[in-house]
Formats: C-alpha cells, sequence, structure tokens
C-alpha cells in the first residue's frame, strides 16, 4: 500500500470547471457523517451545482 495522505478536499468553487469539462456526475462523501450534516451538504452543493449548470448554460 502507498501511504496517501488523507486530505479533506472540496471542488465547490471549481463546479463550473468541472462542468465545462463534461463531468456530470459528482460524488459526495458522507459516511462519516451525521444525517443532518449529509443534508446541509448536499443542500449547499445542490445549490451551487445548480447556478453552475445555469452558468454553463447561458441562463
Amino acid at each position: 500500500n502507498l501511504p496517501v495522505p488523507y486530505e479533506a478536499h472540496s471542488i465547490e468553487d471549481e463546479l463550473p470547471v468541472w462542468i465545462a469539462a463534461g463531468a456530470d456526475v459528482f460524488k459526495i462523501e458522507g459516511r462519516d457523517l451525521a444525517p443532518p450534516a449529509v443534508a446541509a451538504l448536499v443542500t449547499r452543493l445542490r445549490r451551487k451545482l445548480d447556478a453552475a449548470c445555469a452558468v454553463s448554460a447561458g441562463r
């Protein structure tokens, strides 16, 4: 096994770049989070994803 340090990373601010590159699936890792924390995370990311898609579509 290669030693790979665990570092939390969020692509929230990079969503427009990923969408422009053709990404259409984003994985949210919430296994270690409480359900309310997952709900808050999904809500926040969905809002940002919808905004990034609207910009990408020229709306």
